[in-house]
């Protein structure tokens, strides 16, 4: 057996010198943050310095008080990066400040320079994400199997999991007792500080599917934003998709045991929509035999979009076990860590065509083709680190393309 414990920075620079007349100077643009629960990504958009020599450093600090600190190494995207042969066309630095502390502001200090001139040094905020709650001031409501009724009371509790999920209001808690139920979609949003939040009682609340070829639980539709949707404590079982996420912002996946699946956690429209998903503690395992050959399509934890959170997962049985690749558009500021994962025909973690800020760190990879595959990062930076991986069948860490 051996043993891997990578530190990377996945960064793909090229120097060279540009061509007479060009525009060498750097000249400032846009600056993206994108906040974490526990890093702060910047995006720096430039023009200029088409001879490449530019330099960004990152540096934070509570805000207004302290010493600044180095955050994580910059690196530049430029416009003749090229993925399968085509170029980007992008032009930007970019970097983490890494293991920030929760309820604190941070100043951010972002600095330009160039031998050629321009450059600039700004000065933006951040604070990190908060993991979302369930409203203790919203509506406490119970839950036992049926086929419809109830008023929602603890003594008189809404049957089934379908007719309660059509009362919903945002703030709404649904307290579900232990028994089996059918498969539910929910279409209704919660609020900021208001979710909907869908949580066993005990164990033993089990969503069975009966091999349906849809989603045992779906959150939201084809043609509309679902968000601020909390589904903790459930054994979801026997279906395509375990849970089918469908144009997801502000969702929660926590503490559930998925299995007897095809896919986990899915997220299948392709309008770039998703945002600001966690799907942390879960027991996800598929149907796909390991060892195997060729590419399954299925995943335990496919989520698209930028700002998703997965961690401490323990996740088995797939094509391709956790993956952040988006469908379309860019992704920004993923986060994987912390997952324990085996069994995957194909990679253990997949952060393919992920645009800037996905940090990869504290993950068990075992028995899997691939520990991670970055081919490509359509820019970067990507920072992969503090990994452990077991028994591949090819590489670590896989870069083509």
């Amino acid at each position: 057996m051996v043993r891997y414990i990578l530190l990377l920075l996945v960064s793909f620079m090229v120097f060279g010198w540009g061509p007479a007349g060009a525009a060498n100077p750097v000249i400032p643009g846009n600056i993206r943050v994108d906040s974490g629960y526990d890093h702060i990504g910047v995006v720096w958009e430039i023009s200029g310095d088409d001879n490449l020599n530019s330099q960004m450093t990152l540096e934070f600090r509570p805000q207004g008080s302290g010493a600044w600190q180095p955050a994580a190494l910059a690196m530049r995207a430029y416009p003749s990066l090229s993925v399968n042969g085509a170029p980007l066309n992008l032009n930007y630095w970019g970097a983490s400040a890494l293991f920030l502390e929760q309820g604190v502001t941070y100043d951010l200090r972002l600095t330009l320079t160039d031998p050629d001139g321009g450059g600039a040094t700004q000065v933006v905020t951040g604070e990190l994400r908060a993991e979302m709650v369930a409203d203790p001031a919203g509506r406490q409501l119970y839950v036992s199997p049926g086929n419809g009724g109830g008023s929602g009371s603890q003594g008189d509790p809404f049957l089934g999991l379908q007719f309660a999920a059509d009362q919903a209001q945002p703030g709404d808690t649904f307290h579900i007792l232990p028994g089996t139920y059918t498969p539910f979609t929910i279409e209704t949003s919660g609020n900021p500080g208001s979710p909907i939040s869908f949580v066993a009682t005990a164990s033993g609340v089990i969503v069975a599917g009966d091999n349906t070829d849809r989603g045992v639980v779906t959150i939201g539709r084809f043609d509309a934003i679902t968000s601020h949707i909390i589904v903790e404590g459930l054994r979801i079982t026997n279906g395509a998709w375990g849970i089918d996420a469908q144009n997801t912002q502000d969702i929660l996946i926590r503490r559930n045991q998925i299995d007897n699946v095809d896919f986990g956690v899915y997220n299948r429209r392709a309008n770039n929509w998703e945002l600001n998903q966690t799907v942390c503690e879960n027991v996800i395992h598929g149907r796909v035999a390991w060892p195997g050959s060729g590419i399954p399509s299925e995943r335990g934890i496919d989520l698209r979009g930028s700002g998703n959170v997965v961690c401490y997962n323990e996740v088995q049985n797939f094509g391709d076990c956790v993956s952040v690749q988006p469908s379309t558009g860019p992704a920004y500021s993923n986060d994987i860590y912390g997952n324990d994962i085996s069994y995957c025909v194909d990679d253990g973690i997949e952060i393919d065509y992920n645009q800037s800020n996905v940090r990869v760190w504290r993950n068990r990879v075992m028995n899997a083709r691939m520990g991670v595959s970055v081919q490509p990062i359509r820019g970067g930076p990507a920072y992969i680190f503090r990994n452990e991986f077991f028994n591949l069948e090819s590489v670590p860490i896989n870069m083509h393309n």
